[in-house]
């Protein structure tokens, strides 16, 4: 009573086994590079590259490059403003 894997599957397409695997790789790099081409290709905006040493920089540091807010100051709040005195 056991059967082999093939039997227990039918096959959809009278293609070979080969030919469809290629077949389907072919679509999926189609696809991928349809993806890339979409998304990845061009940059939104070429005015804003930055230069190679600030990345390398900014990857390469030592040491995490964090704001110093304290040194701001603060924004004004809302609150200040008077808006019906006029």
């Amino acid at each position: 009573m056991t059967r082999s894997i093939v039997s227990r599957w039918p096959r959809l397409t009278r293609v070979p086994l080969a030919v469809e695997i290629t077949l389907a790789l072919l679509l999926k790099l189609v696809l991928l590079f349809a993806l890339w081409h979409a998304f990845f290709s061009d940059p939104q905006a070429k005015h804003m590259l930055v230069p190679a040493p600030q990345i390398e920089q900014h990857f390469l540091s030592d040491t995490a490059l964090t704001p110093d807010f304290a040194s701001t100051s603060p924004p004004p709040s809302h609150a200040e403003k008077k808006h019906g005195s006029d």
